[in-house]
């Protein structure tokens, strides 16, 4: 393998389920200060959709789709940032600046942090830039208090993005971002919603140590994270009323139990799909796309949740006849 003149710096994007990544994800592809960017993203389980909502998709984004980073993909993580650095010496790729690894919202990165700091073939290539988390501030300080693996994420942060600012209370915001400066060790805070100077963020500064912390629960995380995810999938078109009032419904009898919703949604007399993303009560406002990705026309909504099955999702269904009568 050629060797790479310049170490190249790796940054984490995390961040809890529905914080908002993909959606910060899109800001940083859009702006073309970052076009010699690498991007690998990484979904939930074994079901991928993320890159269908990522605007752009070419040779410099890469897609690992098997598990979560920290516990069962160290293997490809570590082929693919080679495989990065090896396309870019024979001119597959054009010269980069950065790498950004956007992790599963689950994932522990003070784990991928070590795994990173650790291997001697990965450091002769990269340096690790930093982490950058994502909170909600919508529903941020309930996530905190309930999950360890947010409370993590947020710890370990360089630069912590809030994000959903513009339909946050302001109160709570205050409260979140008084906790999360008492409790994170982050060199910048940044609102999604303004302008974000990126220069700011990958200012380059290696990170050399893994900060102590006292969390709830020790470092990594039980296998499978007490989350589920499942697929709901049928080929014929919807009404979109309907669906609409059976999807606001579900949200808020059992927001609580599902931590996002994602899905492309095939509407009765609409060339392109509809995208849609829930997170625990709040369903966001969905945009049209153009035309279908590759394949059949087919409504597919992806779940992660606790306490809420496949079969309740599909039962939920039942008094929509116009839509269950498709499934």
């Amino acid at each position: 393998m050629a060797a790479w003149p310049t170490p190249l710096p790796v940054f984490i994007l995390t961040g809890f389920l529905g914080s908002g990544k993909t959606t910060f994800l899109n800001k940083l592809l859009q702006n073309p200060d970052n076009a010699a960017t690498a991007v690998l993203v990484n979904e939930f389980g074994e079901i991928g959709i993320d890159h269908l909502l990522v605007d752009t998709i070419d040779d410099e984004i890469l897609l690992l789709e098997s598990g979560c980073v920290c516990c069962s993909v160290r293997d490809d993580l570590s082929a693919a940032l080679l495989n990065i650095i090896e396309k870019c010496a024979e001119g597959l790729l054009p010269p980069l600046s950065r790498i950004v690894l956007e992790t599963t919202g689950v994932a522990d990165p003070a784990v991928l942090l070590q795994f990173l700091m650790e291997s001697d073939e990965l450091n002769r290539h990269f340096i690790v830039g930093g982490v950058l988390t994502v909170i909600d501030t919508v529903y941020g300080e309930k996530t905190l208090l309930e999950h360890p693996e947010a409370e993590r994420q947020a710890a370990m942060a360089d630069v912590l993005i809030f994000s959903k600012t513009d339909i946050s209370n302001h109160k709570t915001l205050l409260r979140l971002r008084q906790k999360l400066g008492n409790m994170a060790h982050a060199r910048l805070i940044l609102n999604s919603n303004d302008e974000i100077d990126f220069s700011a963020i990958f200012n380059n500064r290696q990170r050399k140590s893994i900060p102590e912390i006292d969390y709830k629960q020790p470092a990594g995380h039980p296998a499978g994270h007490g989350f589920s995810s499942f697929v709901l999938s049928w080929n014929s078109p919807v009404i979109w009323d309907d669906f609409k009032v059976w999807l606001e419904g579900l949200l808020i009898a059992r927001g609580d139990d599902i931590y996002r919703l994602k899905g492309l949604v095939h509407v009765e007399g609409k060339r392109g799909p509809i995208v849609i993303q829930g997170v625990q009560h709040t369903f966001y406002e969905p945009t049209m796309l153009d035309k279908w990705p590759a394949g059949t026309p087919q409504t597919e909504l992806v779940f992660i949740t606790r306490h809420f099955t496949k079969s309740a999702a599909y039962k939920s269904l039942d008094p929509f006849m116009s839509i269950s009568e498709k499934l």
